[in-house]
């Protein structure tokens, strides 16, 4: 008898501890813009994120600049050179980029003049 207790104390704790946690956002508004995965660390029983070694989360998206793959950030851009932003999302984005687009794709076209060459 008192094994099963035992087994049965065990179980109910397991099923208990960490099955699920509500959180509301009131306990979240004090707290400064970090990133949803920082807040919700301290506040979430049993949350873990698990990353690889040497793997690195990408969020930004793809940014293409005249055809070319662009690396530096979107700061960096100067406003006066764009011509035309076109923003790709979801499936069209993977269609056209592959796995590099997941976080979507912003394609700028510069407003620059490119000199054209004659012909001789």
């Amino acid at each position: 008898m008192k094994r099963i207790l035992l087994l049965l104390l065990c179980c109910f704790s397991v099923i208990t501890h960490g099955f699920c946690q509500l959180t509301s956002s009131p306990q979240h508004s004090p707290l400064p813009s970090t990133g949803h995965q920082r807040n919700l660390s301290d506040t979430v029983a049993g949350r873990a994120i698990i990353r690889c070694l040497g793997s690195k989360a990408v969020t930004t998206p793809l940014v293409i600049i005249d055809g070319k793959v662009y690396e530096g950030t979107l700061d960096s851009i100067d406003p006066a050179t764009i011509g035309q932003i076109i923003v790709l999302k979801d499936t069209t984005a993977m269609a056209l980029y592959g796995t590099r687009a997941a976080n979507g794709v912003i394609i700028i076209h510069s407003s620059l003049k490119k000199p054209h060459s004659r012909r001789q």
